[in-house]
């Protein structure tokens, strides 16, 4: 019996969270990494298995299941392993409550607005490179339009709100209200929950972690509550088996780069699986 695959991209925030999923109910699995700044989320066969081009997709015998939200609940439901799901209704209703206010941050607007160094410079400048390769994808599969045509539209949305200063002063206002209440929710409780690692934990373990990558530290380190919560997620096994990463890894972002803007170097630049 074949693995299930995972289609992700290492630094990606959705990605690292549907392979925390999986490291922590042990499900062993095919990578398969996505060249997302080359565009080949963009390609038929990808935007044919997952409309919106996005990662991660997680394909199991018969079931495609496309976010990170849904393959970490899929794998909690439908293979063996910890329960990510307290058994109690009250405890679940807490862990759902955290769940709705973290799928609420605009962590892909952010993370691109704030993302330090020439990695971020580059992301942010590489808006119209992905447009011109989602128009060159339309014209090619015409069937696909609607879908590119609605990728396209996202896009133009994504460059200018990361590009927005008033638009990132109020996300990141926002996301400083949420980390106070966040802080003072875990100030005694070891997860969100209360002592079970769960759903929840795998999605904010990610989005703490992502302060770093960010080169926003300093909005876990000055709340010690976060930066206590990040220390005990980082203890867990899944942490690096995931891996999670508090920094951009220029061993796979430079590459990657290097592809998208020197095409005729693709064939010599590989990229990791």
């Amino acid at each position: 019996m074949s693995l299930p695959k995972l289609y992700h991209f290492h630094l990606s925030y959705a990605a690292q969270i549907a392979r925390l999923g999986l490291a922590e109910k042990g499900v062993a699995y095919d990578g398969f990494s996505i060249d997302l700044l080359g565009g080949e989320n963009y390609e038929p066969w990808y935007m044919e298995i997952n409309p919106k081009g996005v990662v991660p997709t997680f394909v199991s015998d018969q079931d495609t299941v496309v976010g990170s939200l849904n393959i970490v609940r899929f794998a909690d439901a439908h293979f063996p392993g910890p329960q990510l799901t307290p058994t109690d209704q009250a405890k679940r209703d807490v862990m759902e409550a955290w769940i709705a206010r973290h799928q609420a941050v605009p962590e892909r607007e952010l993370t691109y607005a704030l993302l330090p160094g020439f990695e971020g410079k580059m992301a942010r400048k590489g808006f119209p490179d992905r447009i011109k390769i989602l128009q060159k994808n339309k014209d090619k599969q015409p069937h696909l339009a609607e879908m590119y045509d609605q990728k396209i539209a996202d896009l133009k949305r994504w460059e200018h709100d990361c590009n927005d200063p008033e638009t990132v002063q109020k996300m990141e206002a926002e996301l400083d209200a949420l980390f106070d209440d966040f802080s003072q929710h875990i100030a005694d409780r070891t997860w969100v929950t209360g002592d079970e690692y769960s759903v929840a934990d795998v999605l904010w373990t990610v989005l703490v972690a992502r302060m770093h990558m960010m080169g926003i530290g300093h909005k876990v380190t000055q709340r010690p509550n976060l930066a206590a919560y990040l220390e005990r997620a980082k203890a867990r096994p899944s942490f690096k088996q995931a891996p999670v990463h508090l920094k951009v890894l220029k061993s796979i972002a430079l590459p990657l780069i290097l592809r998208a803007k020197i095409p005729f170097l693709r064939p010599l630049i590989g990229v990791k699986r």
